[in-house]
Order: structure tokens, then sequence, then C-alpha cells
């Protein structure tokens, strides 16, 4: 599940052009046309999704549960920082309805490490891999 977002024509080449400046940053995504089936109305339609290049050198690959959230809570871009784009993005799907157990969970984990004192962040690294 996720969300569509429909660009009125007369801002469509300036948004798009927006969308491909934040996500190609780096090459890491490929731009894929797919079809997606939306809700309620169960019709299908053609939408642009970037789709995680898996052979990109900057594809962190399969993390643990603590590697992400200590990760996303330190990682920092020319857009801002991961931890503020999760939280945006988790709070953009609650707004739609869709509420995502393990984004929850990693906000929550985030959160936490992001309000630690420098040392308590340090020893972070020791920490098992289940999120609470």
């Amino acid at each position: 599940r996720g969300v569509a977002y429909r660009l009125p024509a007369r801002c469509a080449r300036a948004e798009l052009a927006l969308l491909w400046r934040r996500e190609m940053v780096v090459g890491s995504y490929k731009p894929r046309w797919l079809q997606v089936k939306l809700h309620p109305a169960g019709h299908s339609l053609t939408a642009l999704a970037f789709v995680v290049d898996r052979a990109h050198p900057q594809y962190a690959g399969r993390l643990t549960a603590a590697r992400q959230a200590k990760v996303l809570a330190a990682a920092q871009g020319v857009f801002g920082s991961s931890a503020d784009y999760l939280e945006r993005a988790r709070v953009a799907l609650v707004t739609h309805g869709i509420v995502d157990p393990y984004l929850e969970r990693l906000a929550v984990a985030v959160a936490r490490l992001r309000r630690s004192s420098p040392a308590q962040r340090a020893a972070e690294i020791g920490l098992t891999d289940a999120l609470e």
C-alpha cells in the first residue's frame, strides 16, 4: 500500500523536475512506470515510481532494525535529516489511513536515539536488533 499523487497539468513539469532532483540526486533509484491499483475505486493506472537500485554502491542491503534506526537517527542529506523524512512519511501515510506497524516502531526507535546524549548514542552500537 502507498499513496499516489495526481499532478495538475499546469504545474506537472515543474513538480516532476523537483521530484526527479530529489529522488535521483545520487542515482540510487531507478525510475519506473508501474501499473498501480487505486482504492477504494479499484481502477488501475500508470504511475511513476522510484525503485531502489540494489546494484548501486550506496544501497546498504538488508540492515537489521537496530542498524536502520541508528542510520536514520544520524543521517543528513541536502534535503534534511533522514529522521525528519521518516517522520514526514509516517505522518503522511497515517493521514491517508495507512498505518505501517514497522514504520511506527522504527520511528519510535529513531526518536529515542535522537533524544539520547552523544555518550548514550555511542553505547547504542551494542544494542540487539529488536525494536521495542
